[in-house]
């Protein structure tokens, strides 16, 4: 049985590395059949956000990763704070319609990870 992952963004949009390893450790852990949800919070909704600017360099990460079920969403509460997701053009995920629950995630064996 393959382990579960689950990686963490916290990275705002000065850390633009640490997001794009973020997606790429997920696609990683895809390619080897491993199941794995990458969850942005945090300071993390902010880097996502800037992902989603029309013409960003690494953009086609988020539609990349939505299109092979690995990007879960964004935190909900985080997002609003920031204020960062107002015109979010992603449909949110109904399984994540509140902050992350560690306790949850643990208790279907997911393995996290952070960028």
């Amino acid at each position: 049985m393959a382990r579960k992952f689950v990686i963490f963004v916290h990275a705002d949009k000065t850390q633009l590395a640490r997001i794009v390893h973020g997606f790429w450790y997920a696609d990683q852990l895809r390619e080897r059949q491993h199941p794995v949800e990458l969850i942005f919070d945090g300071a993390g909704t902010q880097g996502l956000a800037s992902l989603l600017t029309p013409g960003h360099k690494y953009g086609q990460l988020v539609t990349e990763a939505m299109a092979r079920g690995i990007l879960r969403g964004a935190c909900p509460y985080c997002a609003g704070c920031s204020r960062s997701m107002e015109s979010w053009p992603m449909p949110r995920s109904p399984s994540l319609m509140t902050a992350p629950s560690i306790p949850a995630l643990a208790a279907t064996s997911m393995r996290g990870m952070k960028s």
